[in-house]
């Protein structure tokens, strides 16, 4: 009996070490399991962690490929791209997504397209007005393609300065046209009679132009922003033409002094901010609706958010649309809240600070002594 009571003792611990075991394999096994679904989910935190965050500064999203030298872009309500490709006489739609709609390509009749450059959409008249600088017109289609009208009628009448009219790029404001022309800026009613000409004669003062480029209305204060490109300024305006500051100077016996290269593109956020390509220095310029600097943003290169040559953008519902001409693309950024401070460069300051000058009802108050870095936050109802 006693043998029998040990032997089956032993047999009793026997079965409980295996069932321990077995519980210590089995829990060995529940906490690797457990590790690596912990690691797993971490990882797609990780990844995913951008798209989770609100926006900060530019997001880049996405590209459009394959184009030839795109030099302008324009956006609608519905999304819709409308790049410019002056090279192959044509404007290219594009949907929200980035796949080609229409080619607008009419070489002949009388809606004929030869120089398309800037361009700006009127949703409200469904209409798309297109800057051509080869036939100094400006060019009026619906937006499924069909020719309405374009103006002026004498493009050479001496209204238009030296040179003629030879419109680069549009914006739209209160039944208005804005285009900027080589000598300054022509404005339009929406039926294409000529009411008012800004800047008739090519200059360095502040009022006259040379060669500006890109235009932008704050559609909330009316204030104008102008890229006067070979003065290599930023000129912000009010709507009688008054100028407010300028960023950047004219070159000083054929020297560049300006903090700007050669300023082109330029777009208003929702948040009022001023977004500007400085094309010969491949990079984005942030401003501040009182013209100090907010940002920079880019380096010149093929990767994703690099630039070479950049020139046109549009700006619409938080989505900044870029022509990287030298890349023969367009690329597409999401528009956040606050920037990053600009990165420290050898005489990016001192530049920025030679360069900002205030005025008050057009008579010049001289320039800025002191840099400021501003970071405003998005207006009430900006995506971010």
């Amino acid at each position: 009996m006693e043998a029998n009571y040990y032997s089956d003792l032993a047999e009793s611990r026997a079965v409980k070490n295996e069932r321990k075991k077995q519980i210590k394999q089995q829990m060995v096994k529940v906490l690797a399991l457990t590790a690596i679904l912990l690691f797993f989910l971490l990882y797609l935190l990780i990844v995913n962690l951008p798209a989770l965050l609100p926006v900060r500064g530019l997001k880049f999203d996405f590209s459009i490929y394959s184009l030839r030298e795109p030099s302008g872009a324009t956006v609608d309500e519905d999304g819709r791209l409308y790049v410019s490709e002056p090279v192959n006489h044509r404007v290219l739609i594009f949907d929200a997504n980035g796949d080609l709609v229409k080619r607008l390509t009419p070489v002949k009749g009388e809606g004929r397209v030869s120089g398309a450059y800037g361009s700006a959409v009127d949703d409200s008249k469904n209409r798309i007005y297109i800057a051509d600088f080869v036939m100094r017109a400006v060019h009026v289609f619906d937006k499924k393609g069909k020719f309405l009208f374009r103006f002026p009628n004498n493009a050479l009448a001496r209204d238009y300065g030296e040179n003629g009219f030879i419109p680069l790029d549009i914006e739209l404001y209160k039944n208005r046209v804005f285009v900027t022309t080589r000598n300054g800026i022509a404005i339009f009613n929406d039926k294409g009679k000529l009411q008012e000409i800004w800047g008739k004669k090519r200059g360095k003062a502040f009022g006259q132009f040379d060669f500006p480029n890109g235009i932008a209305i704050n559609k909330k204060t009316g204030d104008i922003y102008v890229a006067d490109t070979l003065n290599r300024r930023v000129v912000a305006m009010n709507q009688k033409g008054e100028v407010k500051w300028a960023v950047g100077k004219p070159d000083k016996a054929s020297k560049l002094s300006s903090f700007f290269s050669l300023p082109k593109g330029i777009v208003v956020d929702d948040g009022g901010r001023i977004i500007v390509t400085d094309t010969f220095e491949h990079r984005l310029v942030v401003l501040s609706r009182d013209g100090a600097l907010v940002s920079i943003f880019g380096v010149r290169g093929v990767e994703d958010a690099k630039f070479n040559f950049p020139e046109g953008m549009a700006y619409k519902n938080g989505r900044l649309i870029v022509a990287d001409k030298g890349n023969g693309r367009v690329q597409v950024f999401t528009v956040g809240g606050l920037f990053p401070k600009p990165p420290k460069r050898k005489g990016v300051e001192r530049s920025f600070q030679d360069s900002l000058f205030k005025l008050e009802n057009g008579k010049y108050l001289g320039s800025v002594k002191r840099i400021r870095y501003v970071n405003e936050k998005p207006a009430a109802g900006q995506k971010i």
